[in-house]
């Protein structure tokens, strides 16, 4: 994978707890501090709140599980493939 160490955040909804399940059984949860790339799990509005929780400068993946997804792709179990190019979101506060 192109990277490690991953760690998934996901909204309390039913799909996003689905997508969230599937993930975890291929790929292996790793802790918050040490984390490579994160990949939130939700709607738009979950990505956002999700950004400004995490350090600046964050590699991030969303996906949408949520309505609308205008900032967010699609549920993929091949995470391989897709973090191949994660959006690097330069967040200041």
């Amino acid at each position: 994978m192109y990277y490690e160490k991953v760690h998934f955040l996901a909204s309390d909804s039913e799909p996003s707890q689905k997508a969230l399940s599937m993930l975890l059984e291929k790929y292996p949860q790793e802790d918050p501090s040490s984390a490579e790339v994160y990949v939130a799990i939700g709607g738009d509005g979950f990505l956002l709140r999700a950004l400004h929780m995490l350090p600046h400068s964050s590699q991030v993946y969303g996906i949408n599980t949520g309505g609308v997804g205008f900032l967010l792709n699609k549920v993929e179990t091949d995470l391989d493939k897709a973090l191949e190019n994660p959006i690097c979101v330069p967040f200041f506060r």
